[in-house]
């Protein structure tokens, strides 16, 4: 009976090992192939996934959305001081994730310091942003303990009507049906995730140019919603339990008197709890930040202002925290070839966003010259330019002078035939036009981040001419044209075309 019983404990025994190979073989093959179907070509991919190959210590961590990623170079701390850093970041990852963002680094390895971006304190909501979740949670192993609990917190903390819940654990349930994806070599490369190394350690440039005028600061404390008050004391106390040295930022962004009232309140918060925090919008000065030509958007420095950001950053937290220099450890050469291709790079984006900043500042300048220009050729040559819209409203049942050449090839470019068309022009494209008295209404401008200016257009009974609903309609015209700055947001000019009885062109502006 003994004899018996021994035996049947090792065919137990046995077969509860065989089982668990088994299950642990499919979870392994599960994650393998849930790699392979969803898209890896998104930016955070390689920045979460290739944190974990990093071989070397990490003695800064900094964590955030793309506000951090756009805006700090961990390989320029690199070379100007030799202390190595990482952005734990994706784009539109939200202040309540930093938790289980750190959660998830720490199972990799400790830093000697933790930093993190609560510039996304100010719009946390009721509701599900697949984006802010998904980019973290679609980057890390399906079975990540810090995943699922960083995926739970966020659902069971939020409005969930119409979410398909059971997709962000299994994302595999979201991305089944992307079989192309079979013939990409890149999403081959995740099937092994030892093989993902990120060069840039998590920075991504703003290649993009919109000038702003600089907010003014404020130091009104308000008052925190709810949510916003217990994301902030669950970090906290997270940070307390977990003994991490942090320190607290929000980088400068356009920021509007909320914003302020908000972000006062939590830097109260913050001080009183005993960590130190940086809200960049009091340091404009400090880092000499020009508004007109360092910012993508209004939440995006661009290359420029990133590496103003950059230079302060690197320098506070080497002068205020005890970091090593490992520049001339050989443990830490790679990082080296990291900086190298780093700047080559970093000198490509410079040209880049330099030229682009030159053309904008260049037709803003001509653009203000404009109202000057009576010379009806030079002025028509002027505004035909990419970085205007030209907002044409015509009279109906105009004859034109045919004898006028300049004024004919004028006509031919706009397409104008006399019949009362509206339209808007960017350069050599019409992007909308209606005639027969139709209402035109579109969006011109540079989108900076927080929606676009908009021109309404019509013709009929009572006309007018209308951008941001300011009327600027000038009466009976035969041609009425406004020329709007797209980078600038703002109207540079407003004419009245008309010709005397020799057919000379002529412009008129009001006031």
């Amino acid at each position: 009976m003994g004899k018996t019983f021994a035996c049947f404990k090792k065919l137990r025994i046995k077969s509860i090992i065989n089982f668990t190979v088994f299950l642990l073989l499919i979870i392994s093959i599960f994650g393998k192939i849930t790699w392979l179907f969803k898209g890896n070509n998104a930016e955070s991919r390689a920045d979460i996934a290739g944190f974990r190959n990093q071989d070397e210590e990490i003695d800064v961590l900094l964590y955030g959305g793309s506000t951090l990623l756009r805006f700090y170079q961990p390989l320029e701390a690199w070379d100007k001081y030799g202390y190595t850093s990482y952005n734990y970041a994706t784009s539109s990852g939200t202040v309540d994730l930093s938790q289980f963002f750190i959660e998830d680094s720490i199972q990799n390895r400790k830093a000697k310091l933790y930093v993190c971006d609560i510039r996304t304190l100010i719009g946390l909501g009721d509701y599900v942003s697949e984006p802010s979740l998904r980019n973290w949670a679609d980057s890390l192993p399906v079975f990540s303990w810090a995943r699922w609990k960083g995926i739970t917190q966020y659902l069971f903390t939020r409005n969930l009507d119409g979410v398909d819940v059971p997709s962000f654990y299994f994302d595999i349930i979201k991305y089944h049906t992307n079989y192309n994806s079979l013939k990409s070599e890149y999403q081959w490369k995740y099937m092994n995730l030892d093989s993902i190394y990120n060069t840039d350690k998590g920075f991504d440039p703003n290649k993009s140019h919109v000038p702003f005028k600089r907010p003014e600061e404020m130091d009104t404390v308000g008052e925190l919603t709810e949510r916003q008050r217990n994301t902030l004391d669950n970090l906290l106390n997270y940070c307390d339990k977990e003994d991490l040295q942090v320190l607290f930022i929000c980088c400068p962004f356009i920021i509007d008197d909320s914003d302020w009232e908000c972000l006062n309140a939590a830097a109260e918060i913050i001080k009183n709890r005993g960590y130190d925090f940086i809200n960049f919008n009091h340091y404009y000065d400090e880092l000499n930040l020009n508004f007109e030509t360092d910012y993508g958007d209004s939440n995006h420095v661009n290359m420029l202002g990133a590496e103003k950001y950059t230079a302060y950053l690197m320098h506070y937290i080497s002068s205020k925290y005890s970091l090593p220099d490992h520049r001339r450890d050989e443990a830490y050469s790679r990082w080296n070839d990291d900086y190298a291709e780093f700047e080559e790079s970093r000198q490509e984006w410079k040209t880049s966003i330099n030229e682009l900043v030159a053309n904008h500042m260049a037709a803003h300048k001509k653009g203000l010259n404009l109202p000057a220009i009576e010379d009806f050729k030079e002025w028509a040559d002027c505004i035909f330019d990419p970085n205007y819209s030209v907002i044409i409203l015509e009279g109906d049942g105009i004859n034109y002078p045919g004898d006028n050449r300049d004024f004919e090839d004028f006509l031919n470019r706009y397409d104008l035939n006399g019949h009362g068309n509206c339209m808007v022009w960017v350069g050599e494209s019409c992007i909308v036009s209606a005639n027969d008295s139709g209402l035109l209404e579109t969006n011109i401008g540079v989108d900076g981040g927080r929606g676009t200016d908009t021109c309404i257009v019509s013709i009929g009974k009572n006309p007018y001419l209308k951008i941001q609903d300011k009327d600027y309609y000038m009466g009976n015209s035969k041609i009425q044209i406004v020329v709007y700055d797209n980078n600038y947001r703002e109207i540079v000019d407003n004419v009245s075309i008309d010709w005397d009885t020799q057919n000379i062109i002529y412009i008129t502006r009001t006031g």
